[in-house]
C-alpha cells in the first residue's frame, strides 16, 4: 500500500510540475476594461476634437511571469499622453531607465504575477492631423520575462483616433 502511495505521490507531483511551466509560458497581455472621451463612452475609431481627453482604463496582466516593459507609440505633435502619476512612475519604474516623453516604461521591483491597474491613460488631442481624415495611431506594447517566440513577447495592440478641429467643422 505504501508502494502505491509512493508512486501516486511521485505522478502527482509530476503532474502538477508539468503544469505551472505550461502556465508560465503564457504571453503578457493588456485587458482594456473601459475606455472614455471627456467621461462619455468611447467607440473605436471615434473622434476627438482638439483639447478632448481619450482615457483609457487598462489592466498590464504578465500571467505567472515577470513585467519588464510597457511602451505607447503615437505621434506626440497631435497627442499628449499621461500613463502613471508621478507617485506611481517613481514606484513601479525604473526612472533610470525609463522615458516618459517617448512611451517607454522600465518596470523594476514587481513580483512575478503582479498585475498593474492604470486608471487611466490619458491622450489629450492637441493638434488636428491635416487634412482632417487621417488617423492617430496608437501603439501599446507589453513585454514579460516570459521566454517565447518575439510573436507572442512583447504583446501588442493599436487603435487609431481621428483628431479634428472643432473649427473647421462648422465652416461647411
Amino acid at each position: 500500500m505504501k508502494k502505491i502511495f509512493l508512486v501516486f505521490s511521485v505522478l502527482v507531483s509530476l503532474l502538477l510540475g508539468s503544469c505551472t511551466s505550461e502556465f508560465s509560458k503564457h504571453s503578457p497581455y493588456i485587458q482594456v476594461y473601459d475606455s472614455k472621451i471627456n467621461n462619455a463612452d468611447f467607440a473605436h475609431n471615434d473622434t476627438l476634437f482638439i483639447g478632448d481627453t481619450l482615457q483609457i482604463y487598462a489592466a498590464l496582466n504578465p500571467y505567472y511571469n515577470k513585467l519588464v516593459e510597457f511602451n505607447i507609440s503615437c505621434d506626440r505633435n497631435y497627442l499628449k499622453d499621461s500613463v502613471f502619476t508621478d507617485e506611481d512612475f517613481e514606484t513601479y519604474c525604473d526612472v533610470s531607465k525609463s522615458n516618459r516623453s517617448s512611451g517607454k516604461y522600465v518596470f523594476k521591483n514587481l513580483n512575478a504575477g503582479d498585475i498593474l491597474f492604470i486608471n487611466p491613460i490619458q491622450f489629450i488631442a492637441i493638434n488636428a492631423k491635416n487634412p482632417d481624415t487621417d488617423d492617430i495611431k496608437i501603439t501599446f506594447s507589453l513585454e514579460s520575462d516570459v521566454d517565447l517566440e518575439s510573436t507572442y513577447n512583447p504583446f501588442a495592440f493599436s487603435l487609431n483616433v481621428k483628431i479634428v478641429n472643432p473649427d473647421n467643422n462648422s465652416e461647411e
